[in-house]
């Protein structure tokens, strides 16, 4: 069933003003409750905050496939071809990255860092232009470089609380509750860009959208709001349309652009 939603006129909280324009719908109910999201061959891929599964969602046809099953505490995901790397949290007191191999089983890639830092939370994932994994750890405070074969696991930087990491126009971002910054590898200096904290960031033709407490929001402007998105997290866009994971209610919504 689809629930249509359409944006209140008038500000909005933050001062951002809502396109009444704009219509969000639900489009996916995952069952276990959505928290990452990824595409695969043009479908979604959702890890789920309970029942350890991995699923995945065709927009054309609304079929479901559970790619995924009994995996612990999944958060973060990221498929490269077709390679499905996840990450696992045991309550964020311990946590790890994984590869899934079959629909149960999976392969620990790594648990803690290269100076012995155990991984903790890692509530977001991406992969860079140089094919390595980044993670957004909050558990641990930091944000981590990891090769996808386990080998390797860096701290990029400490002391922070990270929700979500993206790369945008080449360079790395991650979000906190506080701000979006950008980080520079040559000077290894992070720069406060955005004083809106944010819980999921998408880089889209030359844009960095960002899932905050307000809706989607792109360089100061809500572009997507409704009152039932609680918690506007990893976003992937399939053609003409942006998929949302709302880790506040568990459901995929969408909306065109």
């Amino acid at each position: 069933m689809l629930i249509l939603l359409l944006a209140c006129e008038g500000e909005a909280p933050g001062g951002f003003a809502p396109q009444p324009t704009e219509n969000i719908f639900e489009r996916w109910p995952v069952e276990g409750l959505s928290w990452d999201l990824a595409v695969l061959d043009g479908r979604i891929v959702s890890t789920t905050q309970f029942g350890g599964s991995i699923y995945a969602w065709d927009p054309d046809t609304e079929e479901e496939e559970e790619l995924g099953d009994d995996l612990g505490e999944t958060q973060a995901v990221v498929v490269d071809g077709e390679t499905i790397f996840f990450t696992v949290t045991d309550s964020g007191m311990t946590g790890f990255v994984a590869r899934l191999e079959s629909i149960r089983q999976y392969t620990e890639l790594v648990s803690e860092g290269d100076a012995g830092l155990p991984m903790r939370r890692l509530e977001d994932m991406t992969m860079g232009p140089d094919g390595l994994l980044y993670a957004a750890d909050p558990g641990a405070e930091a944000v981590w470089r990891i090769h996808p074969d386990g080998s390797s696991a860096k701290v990029v930087t400490r002391n922070v609380t990270p929700t979500c990491v993206a790369f945008h126009e080449g360079q790395l971002h991650w979000g906190t509750a506080d701000g979006i910054f950008q980080w520079d590898d040559g000077t290894e200096v992070a720069i406060q860009i955005l004083d809106q904290g944010a819980y999921g960031m998408l880089s889209d033709q030359g844009e960095l959208l960002l899932g905050t407490d307000e809706g989607v929001v792109v360089e100061g402007e809500l572009i997507a709001s409704a009152e039932e998105l609680g918690r506007p997290a990893g976003m992937v866009r399939i053609e003409g349309s942006i998929y949302v994971a709302d880790q506040g209610q568990g459901s995929v919504w969408s909306f065109e652009r």
